[in-house]
Formats: structure tokens, sequence, C-alpha cells
């Protein structure tokens, strides 16, 4: 938020809400699947089937894809009517800033198969008791959106939008 604070006024509550807006399918459909399959991936490791194993993190890698890119492309098409509804329902914005959360909104979708992936290959990573892995990643990939979001928000003037773009390339 502090780099957003540099941008124009609704700057944040742009960013925000377009951020709640894309969270939703993750934490409904990848945070639930990876969930329900912990105990299936701790189960198998713990028996030292590995073949198993991997065969179950592929298998659930690909539930998560074809889950994800009908709900991308659906985002994707329809993303000027669910923004304008979504930012409709007490919010007073003006045209310019209904563009920007469309556009941030667009940027943010793209990654959600992605946010889908390192949900479950974390919960793979904690069932073989290996939690160092997914924390180093994590640090990598927030010091990789944080560099990025500050090189787009100093060197070109995409706003918002480019919070979003950093948020889905980290």
């Amino acid at each position: 938020y502090r780099i957003a604070s540099n941008f124009h006024s609704g700057a944040i509550s742009i960013y925000k809400l377009t951020d709640d807006l894309q969270t939703a399918p993750v934490l409904l459909l990848a945070n639930s699947l990876a969930m329900a399959i912990l105990p299936d991936f701790a189960r198998h490791f713990a028996r030292d089937e590995h073949t198993e194993f991997t065969n179950l993190v592929s298998k659930a890698l690909r539930l998560i894809f074809f889950i994800f890119v009908p709900v991308t492309l659906f985002l994707l098409i329809y993303r000027d009517p669910i923004i304008h509804l979504y930012i409709s329902i007490g919010h007073r914005i003006s045209a310019d800033e209904v563009a920007t959360t469309i556009s941030t909104f667009s940027y943010f979708v793209v990654s959600l198969f992605f946010q889908g992936a390192v949900l479950l290959l974390a919960r793979a990573y904690f069932a073989r008791s290996d939690t160092f892995r997914p924390t180093f990643f994590v640090v990598i990939s927030l010091f990789v959106a944080w560099v990025v979001a500050k090189v787009l928000a100093s060197e070109t003037t995409l706003g918002v939008p480019g919070l979003a773009i950093a948020f889905s390339v980290g």
C-alpha cells in the first residue's frame, strides 16, 4: 500500500478492491483443494510411496490448471460488467477510476493458476515436513514483486495496474 499511496487519490482503494475480488476464486477453489489433499500428500509421503505422492501432486496441479483456465478466461471476458457491478455497490468513482480498476483486475486475474499452484505446492512441501523451501520461495517471490513494483512505479505511468503486474510476476 505504501507504493500505491504515491499514486492518485483512490489508488489504494482500487488496489484493495481488485485484490479482494481476485483472491476469492483462489481461496474458494485452490485453497479448499490444497487443504483437502494435504492428508493424502502426508499419507503417501509417510508410507514412502514417492511415486504415488508425485502422481498425486501432478494430478492436483492439472486439476488446478483445468479449474483456473476457464475461470481466468471468464473473468477476463466479463471483467467490465463484473467490475461495474462490484464497484457500483457503495462506491462513487469516476469513469477513469473504473477503467483503472478494470485494468488492475485484469492484471491480477492472469496469475490465478499460479496462485493456486503455489498453495498446492506449499502443502506438498508441508506434507514432506519441509517448511524451509516454501518460505524461501515466498521470500524470493515477495522480493521480486517489490522490485518490479518499485520499477514500474518509478519508471512507468502504469500506476495501480503496475502494482497488479508486480503481484502477478512475483
